[in-house]
């Protein structure tokens, strides 16, 4: 296609406008043009300062002219342009022989920050999710360009309550674009949170009756509190988040400021947090490695001692439009977790070292009426005395920072400069000696075990994701074990042979107990995500 200077109206198949040499829309102080040979934007997006005055409403200048390469019906208003609002009702009309120059007013009521849907919290949260378009807030324009196409122009009526409004249109429309007019947005966080969770360990009876309550819940009360081991966790994290700092926001008009409010807004908000979520999650992951290719019934964690997490985020977020008028969102943000997580948890594993050597029975008899028995051995009776106990420790912390910045064109992209410390060392501590002498069975078991292992964290990234990686080169006990065990042979109900010599091994045997097999990197579904 081609146009020719204004006032050398030709027309055919290679200039199919008949009058228009150009139209131009200028939004504050750029300007876009139509022309034969260059497509307008079918959407442009304005964001509106905020303005000095506050009693002002927010809004930009605007300009709209028409050039005609000479109308074939020698029409003067010919392109005839119409600016409308977002109820279609006629703003303002442009033509060659009158332009126009005006502003852009965003006239809808502006929400103020409601507790509710803009609390600092909701804000927070918005922001550590990048969560930026749900809540945008705009008035529509729209313009639009016709030729008369060698026929008189049409004037459209619209009656209003009061008045009735007249728009000059042609029979060819030649331009049509929205103006999208979006309140400003800026917001900026420098926040540490902290935890002061306490850990609560559960009895067996307690998830017992978790399992038996979720049971209830899901139709299945005929299955009491089957599942228990499997389907709940030894332990509760209560949650006592601290939070300090100040977030500040702009909306629209206003700017508003927490600081002192942080605390109460964060304790009765209740909403989750990526930081914050990822850093309890992640010990469920830790204890999941652990237990990995072992029977869950035989692991058990008798106690967790947290380091609490303090978690620092500095960023700031803008709402903006490009030079092309293209919305996007500017925003950074830098997270240091120091630590994101710091554990000891101790887990009880003398069935799975007892199994591995082949008495797992006498050490779980051992172990059972210890519990149920101890106080009588002590008095000389028959009973069981207990000191059976193999612990698997794993302990440290892992710090990390990272964080995310968007580009000039609003894409977003973790960090390249992201950083991660760590070092969670496993190790064992034993007290294995035990006896029993319950009726007819007299036993002893006497073992030790040396662990020392490491698990691994790696931080995988791409623009996109972000990921902690945990994984080890496998878990292993120097171990020696011995032990004997006599049986009385019971003759009749009152009667019972002999005292029942004790068979044991002359020497410990000694050798490796496999813990875990090496657990790759890359094989590693113990995966960490930070957002």
């Amino acid at each position: 296609m081609t146009s020719t200077k204004a006032g050398s109206a030709v027309c055919d198949c290679d200039n199919p406008d008949d009058c228009t040499h150009k139209i131009d829309v200028t939004l504050g102080d750029k300007t876009f043009s139509y022309e034969q040979l260059f497509p307008f934007p079918a959407t442009l997006y304005y964001v509106v300062p905020k303005p000095e005055d506050k009693a002002d409403k927010p809004k930009i200048p605007i300009k709209l002219s028409a050039i005609s390469k000479g109308c074939i019906s020698h029409n003067p208003n010919c392109p005839i342009g119409n600016l409308s609002g977002e109820n279609g009702m006629p703003v303002a009309q442009f033509s060659p022989n009158k332009p126009y120059a005006g502003e852009l007013v965003y006239s809808k009521k502006i929400s103020d920050f409601s507790l509710m849907e803009n609390s600092p919290i909701v804000i927070l949260q918005r922001f550590l999710s990048r969560d930026f378009g749900s809540h945008i807030e705009e008035e529509r324009f729209y313009v639009r360009a016709d030729e008369c196409s060698g026929k008189p122009l049409i004037d459209k009526k619209y009656k209003l309550a009061d008045k009735i409004l007249t728009a000059t249109i042609g029979n060819k429309a030649i331009l049509g674009s929205d103006i999208h007019l979006v309140l400003n947005e800026k917001q900026e966080f420098n926040v540490a949170i902290g935890a002061s969770e306490e850990i609560e360990k559960l009895t067996d009876e307690q998830r017992r009756q978790q399992q038996k309550e979720t049971n209830r819940n899901n139709g299945m009360r005929h299955k009491g509190s089957q599942g228990w081991r499997r389907n709940t966790k030894p332990y509760e994290v209560r949650n006592s988040l601290t939070i300090e700092g100040k977030i500040t926001a702009e909306k629209g008009t206003e700017t508003r400021s927490w600081s002192k409010e942080l605390e109460f807004e964060f304790k009765k908000g209740k909403k989750k947090l990526g930081p914050i979520d990822t850093a309890i999650d992640s010990i469920g992951k830790f204890n999941d490695l652990l237990a990995f290719g072992n029977d869950q019934d035989k692991f058990r964690v008798i106690n967790l001692d947290l380091i609490y997490p303090l978690i620092n985020i500095s960023g700031s977020y803008e709402l903006t439009h490009s030079d092309k008028y293209k919305l996007f969102y500017k925003y950074n943000a830098d997270i240091t977790a120091t630590p994101l997580v710091g554990l000891e948890l101790r887990a009880d594993v003398i069935q799975i070292f007892a199994a591995y050597f082949k008495v797992n029975k006498l050490v779980a008899k051992i172990r059972e009426k210890g519990e149920e028995l101890e106080q009588e051995v002590k008095q000389g009776k028959n009973g069981a005395f207990y000191g059976a106990q193999l612990d698997l420790i794993l302990s440290g912390d892992l710090s990390v920072m990272f964080g995310w910045e968007s580009d000039d064109k609003g894409e977003w992209s973790f960090k390249k400069d992201a950083v991660l410390e760590t070092g969670f060392g496993i190790r064992a501590e034993t007290n294995i000696r035990g006896g029993v002498r319950y009726y007819a069975i007299n036993g002893y078991f006497d073992a030790s075990a040396q662990i020392a292992a490491k698990v691994l964290v790696a931080l995988e990234s791409t623009e996109k994701s972000m990921e902690l990686v945990l994984y080890h080169d496998g878990i292993q006990a120097s171990a020696s074990v011995k032990y004997g065990v006599g049986i009385k042979t019971k003759k009749s109900d009152d009667e019972i042979d002999n005292d029942g010599e004790l068979n044991h091994e002359d020497e410990p045997i000694e050798k490796d107990w496999i813990f875990q097999d090496p657990l790759p990197k890359e094989k590693s579904t113990y995966r960490i995500s930070l957002g």
